[in-house]
């Protein structure tokens, strides 16, 4: 989700007229698929209010998978040569997976959140204190590829 608002913040910033038109059509595309996948799974599928969940879930990559698309190719045609390789390692599809520290607490903090769900016992302290817990692993983690994110974006902009 992080990369997703960078990166829609980064495509709102430097885009052209036509880029915002294109952006513009693939959001009302995305809109009218996220309203036809709700009444699918709620209606057909019977999902109920899940369905909202995964329709918003698939809205967002879509927007993120375009905005990468559009960072990406802004950043190739834009950067400098040099630069390249640095652009390819913030932004490559590399770059999208999380480190596995990360990988390994979140499983962890779905494990035990079910676990307590199952028990009944302390849910909700549970997963706040797993979320917690979460948070603080990916900040040490991923605080340095977000950072030079961040600063490749700033700089292929110049």
């Amino acid at each position: 989700m992080a990369y997703n608002g960078v990166l829609e913040a980064f495509l709102a910033y430097v885009c052209t007229p036509a880029d915002l038109r294109a952006q513009s059509h693939m959001m009302a595309a995305a809109s009218a698929a996220l309203i036809v996948t709700v009444l699918a799974g709620a209606r057909v599928f019977g999902a109920g209010d899940a369905a909202l969940v995964w329709a918003n879930t698939a809205s967002m990559a879509v927007r993120a998978v375009y905005s990468w698309r559009f960072a990406h190719r802004f950043c190739k045609v834009r950067a400098m040569p040099h630069r390249q390789r640095e652009t390819e390692r913030a932004l490559g599809l590399a770059a999208l997976r999380p480190p596995l520290g990360v990988l390994v607490a979140f499983a962890a903090a779905a494990v035990c959140t079910r676990w307590s769900a199952a028990a009944h016992r302390w849910h909700i302290a549970l997963g706040g204190a797993c979320l917690g817990v979460y948070l603080v692993v990916c900040y040490v983690l991923e605080r340095r590829r977000f950072l030079r994110t961040i600063a490749v974006l700033r700089r292929s902009q110049k």
